[in-house]
């Protein structure tokens, strides 16, 4: 674990209390994920967290953040030089999603629209696609999945630092549940 500005390690005990506030409390799966376990019921404090005004405004300062945008961008002109006009990553998810959705539909015995020898030729053009999609995308992403953890470390950080009294509230109905 780096300090906010990824200059210089933590000592370890520093760094894995950080990492494990973080886990808890600045990322939506990990809250969650700690709210639901257990026999008793969600970590009210945890979800209170996770759904403050406090944790969109951190989403909205990362997403806003200067070099975030540089990266979403750089991705947005590799795709675009590859004929594709994806804004976001998940615009390529839900296109997918929707010609899966669209294949199954023309296939469903009661519409009959496609034959089985069309339907699997559907199914092959989407896989296809979908392999074609998904190198555009790991190509694209290599510079924003190599730069984004550390600007959102950062973020993450100061999240933490800000709500540390609750977090450690947190932890400690975790522990105890």
């Amino acid at each position: 674990t780096w300090d906010a500005e990824g200059q210089r390690p933590l000592d370890p005990v520093t760094g894995n209390t950080i990492d494990q506030a973080t886990f808890v409390a600045a990322s939506a799966d990990g809250c969650l994920s700690l709210a639901y376990q257990g026999s008793g019921p969600p970590s009210t404090g945890a979800l209170e967290l996770i759904t403050s005004q406090s944790y969109s405004d951190l989403q909205d300062r990362i997403n806003a953040d200067p070099e975030m945008l540089d990266l979403h961008s750089g991705w947005r002109r590799c795709m675009s030089d590859r004929g594709l006009r994806y804004q976001v990553a998940q615009q390529v998810i839900d296109h997918l999603d929707a010609r899966a959705q669209d294949i199954a539909h023309e296939a469903e015995s009661d519409h009959h629209d496609a034959t089985p020898e069309q339907t699997a030729e559907l199914i092959a053009e989407l896989r296809t696609d979908e392999i074609e999609l998904a190198v555009a995308d790991w190509t694209c992403s290599r510079e924003l999945m190599e730069r984004a953890p550390g600007i959102i470390r950062r973020y993450e950080v100061e999240f933490v630092r800000e709500h540390e009294d609750l977090i450690i509230q947190i932890l400690d109905q975790q522990s105890q549940g």
